[in-house]
């Protein structure tokens, strides 16, 4: 395969993330009777080349760290986007699920260090609070690639399986089976509830307020600007991009290589978008306090899956 196309296919998913984030808001305002016109979906576009035109100004206070933080973290969420397989069996970076968590860890320590380097006033808040999320999610996410990984290796033990897009093929050849496997549909209820706090979406946090008790990432990403915000925002919008396409790419299976497999991923990342738009809007925040409680019920999940990979390979063998 032409390694070209993984990469072109991995750029224009990258292009076209901010319009995923242009099609959350307008669909959120749709549902709050706020209706928008057509225009208003290039609205992160348009953001992002008004932020990029503005020279930043950086606390005199601040370290070279502080400058650092934006290209680094968008340069993380790059590296995210190229171990996708979107346009065929295999992505331009095959990348270990091990390293993936490692990523996904990086970017919320960048951002906190980054938060806390500048000064700002809400910043060690911000930092603080996104390292709670952090120590939430990340052992879930562990959890999580264990119990793929081990449901892979009693299907079929394969050396491969280790990395992520291997991991991907392999479920795209299930098709729709993944509805009559327990394991599986508990793994996708479990990414669903971590992509939650990794995005910092209801119950978890609010992208649409501007109070410090509910900021979070929002709360680090004040004290930049210009330039470095716009590469902040820019990554926050990669980020989703991927989430979506993770979980589009694992659990909604039926696409293939070629434009039209592409298409097909696009759309199944609208639906993935979609759906996860109408559970944030039906729920409210919680409160700092209880806001582990659906990681943890995610961990349960994800320790159940381990138990009835592992009783259902005995039952089999036996």
């Amino acid at each position: 395969m032409n390694p070209l196309i993984p990469l072109l296919s991995s750029l224009m998913l990258m292009a076209l993330s901010p319009l995923l984030l242009g099609l959350e808001l307008a669909f959120v305002a749709w549902m709050q009777g706020r209706p928008r016109s057509w225009r208003f979906l290039f609205q992160p576009y348009r953001d992002l080349w008004k932020l990029a035109r503005i020279t930043p100004i950086r606390p005199d206070q601040a370290s070279w760290l502080f400058a650092a933080v934006p290209a680094l973290l968008a340069g993380v969420s790059v590296l995210l986007l190229l171990a996708l397989p979107v346009a065929g069996p295999r992505a331009f970076l095959s990348m270990s699920p091990i390293l993936l968590i490692y990523l996904l860890a990086l970017h919320r320590f960048l951002l906190s260090l980054g938060g806390v380097d500048g000064d700002a006033p809400f910043g060690g808040l911000g930092g603080a609070r996104t390292m709670f999320l952090n120590f939430v999610t990340e052992i879930n996410f562990f959890l999580w690639l264990v119990a793929l990984i081990l449901y892979w290796w009693s299907q079929k033990p394969n050396p491969n399986v280790i990395y992520l897009d291997a991991i991907i093929q392999a479920h795209g050849q299930l098709e729709w089976q993944l509805l009559t496997q327990s394991p599986l549909l508990l793994l996708s209820i479990v990414l669903g509830l971590l992509i939650l706090y990794e995005l910092e979406r209801i119950p978890v946090g609010d992208p649409a307020s501007h109070l410090e008790l509910t900021m979070a990432e929002k709360g680090i990403a004040l004290a930049w600007q210009g330039r470095d915000l716009a590469l902040v925002k820019g990554a926050e919008m990669l980020r989703l991009g991927f989430f979506m396409a993770l979980f589009a790419l694992l659990f909604l299976p039926g696409s293939g290589p070629g434009l039209l497999g592409y298409s097909f991923l696009l759309l199944k990342i609208l639906v993935v978008m979609v759906s996860m738009t109408v559970v944030t809007n039906t729920r409210s925040k919680l409160r700092l306090t209880r806001m582990a409680a659906p990681a943890f019920f995610a961990g349960a999940l994800s320790l159940l899956s381990i138990v009835l990979t592992i009783s259902f390979h005995l039952y089999l063998i036996q």
